[in-house]
């Protein structure tokens, strides 16, 4: 390793706090588009985008013989679904959301609600009696054990592991550029 003098190292480290800073909003940026397509790729793939999740439940009556397949008949729920990264003094923010306005163009959705968690949850989280309550988990984003509740059945809680796998590789990322 070559030697340098501390006037030379002072000079590779004097913008290595602004290219770190740029890396880690980026790596950031990346993670959040990240996520927003793993949770759509849940509807493709017909269950939780993550090792080992649990394949969703088939119907046992599907209600024409034209139906297309499971949270796919109209595709509102996956199209609702809409990501923000926000950069904090402290760190960013990622947040992954339906978006309710989205549901109003739905025809059979005439008062524009938005059963995204019930779907996510099961009909549990749905008022006791309705027809909502009988809707079994078909779950497409995180579910976080202390929001479970009383959910029956394979849930899979905390983030994708595929989020988690690309959270590690953005980590040589953030360091990228540095000097060594």
């Amino acid at each position: 390793m070559p030697k340098i003098t501390l006037q030379q190292m002072i000079r590779q480290w004097a913008g290595a706090a602004h290219k770190f800073e740029v890396n880690v909003t980026n790596a950031e940026a990346q993670l959040a588009r990240f996520a927003w397509e793993t949770f759509r790729k849940s509807f493709t793939l017909k269950k939780f985008n993550s090792k080992g999740a649990p394949a969703w439940r088939s119907l046992q009556n599907p209600p024409k013989p034209t139906h297309v397949g499971l949270l796919h008949e109209t595709g509102a729920l996956k199209d609702s679904l809409e990501y923000r990264f926000t950069r904090q003094s402290k760190g960013g923010e990622i947040k992954v959301w339906t978006d309710e306005k989205k549901f109003i163009r739905e025809n059979r959705n005439k008062q524009g609600q938005c059963f995204a968690a019930i779907h996510n949850n099961g009909g549990l989280t749905a008022t006791r009696g309705s027809k909502a309550s009988h809707i079994i988990q078909r779950q497409f984003m995180p579910v976080e054990k202390e929001d479970a509740g009383s959910l029956v059945g394979p849930t899979t809680y905390g983030d994708s592991s595929y989020m988690i796998d690309r959270l590690s590789k953005l980590h040589v990322q953030i360091f990228y550029g540095l000097p060594k």
